[in-house]
């Protein structure tokens, strides 16, 4: 049906919030069409009058005096399901980059694992990809959602470069390193020196996983594990102290007083531990 100006739809920032913001670029391009053309083309999709899709169509018809269409779902879905159609009708757009891809897909699968374990497979067959992707996409999608929306949407659109890795470990930084970090485009260049740091860390967490797993297999010999069996317990408690230990001391954040070149603040080593981060956001 044609939208009648004088009619203002309403804007749910949840609803928003599930696909990215514009670049400024995609918002120029869309305005200068919408104008052109002298009407949004595509119609508004809406639900109990809120809008679901077509935010930025919305607000160029509202800036310009220009009309658009909408078009509603169903009034009796809820809203989960609204936010499941957000998600599915994305996944379906042609012109999203690989990210947004894998972002959507994860979500999908994320918002609908109660479904049952036959989920992953069909997401799987649709994109073409494994299981295995679909839930590396779940983990990806789970960790972009612990970021800033600004941080979030800036990778998504490409405007800030960040691996599967980058997006994890940005995720555990406050909102205030994340936004320097896609401020430099670059997220990986912004977290080496740092992932650096605490790649000793892991890998000695690691060296102490593998000593308890042959300390377990040692002990079920009758004959060559037979000592190291008594010994068992007080062992693997003296491993699981040292893996505890080695992970609070994980370097991870750059000091925010000296900005990485060493300070009282932090010891003189440039970095916060994540016992140091834990205990401020406590």
């Amino acid at each position: 049906m044609v939208k009648e100006l004088s009619t203002e739809l309403r804007i749910d920032m949840g609803l928003q919030a599930t696909l990215r913001d514009l670049s400024g670029d995609e918002m120029s391009s869309l305005e200068q069409n919408i104008v052109s053309a002298g009407r949004a083309i595509d119609p508004i999709i809406t639900w109990q009058g809120l809008i679901v899709d077509g935010h930025h169509r919305y607000s160029v018809c509202t800036k310009h005096n220009l009309p658009y269409t909408t078009l509603p779902l169903p009034e009796e879905w809820t809203k989960e399901e609204v936010k499941d159609w957000i998600i599915d009708h994305q996944s379906g757009r042609r012109n999203l980059a690989p990210q947004e891809v894998s972002y959507y897909r994860g979500k999908m699968f994320n918002t609908n694992k109660s479904y049952g374990e036959g989920l992953a497979e069909r997401l799987a067959a649709e994109g073409g990809v494994s299981v295995r992707t679909v839930r590396n996409d779940g983990k990806y999608a789970e960790a972009m959602d612990k970021l800033d929306t600004e941080v979030r949407d800036a990778i998504l659109s490409g405007d800030a470069t960040a691996s599967r890795d980058d997006v994890e470990n940005l995720s555990q930084a406050p909102p205030e390193k994340q936004k320097k970090a896609v401020k430099q485009r670059n997220v990986r260049k912004v977290l080496a020196p740092l992932a650096d740091l605490a790649s000793p860390y892991r890998r000695a967490v690691l060296d102490l996983q593998r000593i308890k797993r042959f300390v377990d297999e040692t002990c079920l010999d009758a004959k060559v594990g037979r000592y190291l069996a008594t010994k068992q317990t007080r062992i693997e408690r003296c491993l699981q102290e040292a893996t505890d230990c080695l992970s609070q001391c994980e370097p991870t954040e750059t000091c925010e007083d000296c900005g990485g070149k060493g300070c009282n603040s932090c010891y003189g080593t440039g970095f916060l531990n994540r016992a140091a981060v834990q205990s401020r956001a406590n």
